[in-house]
């Protein structure tokens, strides 16, 4: 089961196999490492390193500290947070 479930989401799975009579296992971590790409499904160690995060073999570069910098946006610091990437700014450009 995906990290990203909460843990009411868990339980109302559980509830739901239970009065099913569905016969299976659940399973979830519920710590570790916090990847910054989607549960599963990060390239950035193996295209930076050579080492595949979905073989076990990440060599975690998200952790490491880097300085990322918009080149037309100079204090814009948050370029890559889901948070501020001000998609409806790129498309409609002075229609905020």
């Amino acid at each position: 089961m995906a990290r990203e479930r909460s843990f009411e989401a868990i339980k109302d799975i559980i509830k739901s196999i239970r009065k099913e009579k569905i016969e299976c296992e659940i399973e979830t971590f519920i710590h570790g490492a916090m990847c910054v790409s989607l549960s599963g499904r990060c390239f950035l160690s193996s295209y930076a390193f050579s080492k595949s995060a979905n073989r076990g073999k990440c060599v975690q570069p998200c952790r490491r500290k880097y300085l990322i910098t918009d080149l037309e946006e100079k204090g814009n610091k948050y370029i890559l947070g889901k948070d501020y990437i001000r998609i409806y700014e790129r498309i409609f450009p002075g229609d905020t």
